[in-house]
């Protein structure tokens, strides 16, 4: 065999060039699969003019702020939330009643303390003598807007001390309240009221029983006053007010509804005012006149006999009802 025949077989035939004037094959069919073609594309080539580029182009910036601002509210509405649950941790909440079969219904005491008057008639009442809101005054008959103003508000010192303030309503002191009657109208009422046993209904006044232990709110008012002009000229003020009573249980287990904890007392009275020096002395002032008492969530036997109270295992009644 030769050794190497790169040195020994000379040097290599020149390259055949094709002649110029021979044609290069153009038909398809002539060609191998793969030599003057270009491969097809993976994916067909978009073909959009410059107009419509531009716009595909705004149209996908458009779409990917609008999906950025979409993951970032709800980003700050879940964070909003987060904290409106951590802020109102805190907030006192509505009674709720246990629902344990195997005792009694009972409301959060804390929350009943704070707020005895939920869910009741008197939830959105006035506190106290706020509730005794005077109308505007005018003249009435012969008397001026002024004279108006001063009785309204000597009638309002009244009604307060007949009905809100502690020593009449806890010591069965009435002494504040027969004040500001006139002389004959006060000896009229003192004898009851003094004399150890209260009139019917209590007659013109709010007494607590001795057992009652209110909750540390004040009483609750709504009502309303109005003038006119009663008998030998004299003012006549027409008063009609609702006291909401909040009482405090001696069991809050066994309490299930605002029915056990908060009695109303309406008074409905009207008022004569002379001020009339041509009038007798002793009829000079207020006296009561036509006054009727009704009573809802009261223990009515108590009520009947001049006294307020709840409705208890030991006083006989049914919540809700009226005397």
């Amino acid at each position: 065999m030769p050794d190497d025949q790169s040195d020994s077989a000379g040097p290599l035939p020149e390259p055949i060039q094709p002649s110029a004037a021979a044609p290069r094959p153009t038909d398809p069919g002539l060609l191998p699969p793969t030599v003057g073609r270009t491969p097809p594309p993976l994916f067909p080539p978009q073909v959009v003019d410059a107009k419509h580029g531009r716009i595909g182009n705004l149209v996908a910036r458009v779409a990917i702020v609008a999906v950025v601002l979409i993951v970032a509210g709800v980003f700050v509405a879940t964070r909003d939330l987060k904290h409106q649950v951590v802020d109102n941790a805190d907030a006192p909440t509505a009674p709720t009643f246990s629902q344990d079969p195997g005792g009694p219904s009972s409301m959060d005491p804390q929350y009943v303390l704070e707020h005895p008057f939920t869910d009741s008639p008197a939830e959105d009442w006035a506190s106290g003598a706020g509730g005794i809101l005077p109308p505007t005054a005018v003249a009435v008959g012969d008397h001026s807007a002024a004279q108006v103003a001063a009785v309204e508000a000597q009638l309002k010192q009244l009604l307060v001390g007949a009905h809100l303030d502690n020593t009449m309503l806890e010591d069965h002191d009435s002494s504040v309240y027969l004040g500001l009657l006139a002389p004959a109208a006060a000896e009229r009422d003192q004898a009851a009221l003094t004399g150890g046993q209260a009139p019917d209904f209590g007659g013109q006044v709010t007494l607590l029983n001795e057992d009652v232990l209110l909750f540390p709110t004040p009483v609750r008012v709504h009502g309303s006053m109005s003038v006119s002009i009663g008998a030998q000229d004299n003012l006549l003020l027409h008063t009609d007010y609702s006291f909401a009573f909040a009482f405090q249980p001696d069991d809050m287990s066994q309490i299930t509804s605002s029915t056990h904890l908060v009695g109303i007392e309406r008074v409905q009275a009207d008022y004569l005012v002379v001020q009339d020096s041509r009038q007798p002395a002793a009829e000079q002032g207020f006296s009561p006149l036509n006054v009727t008492k009704s009573a809802t969530d009261l223990a009515c036997s108590r009520f009947a006999a001049g006294y307020v109270t709840a409705v208890t295992s030991q006083v006989p009644g049914s919540p809700g009802a009226g005397c």
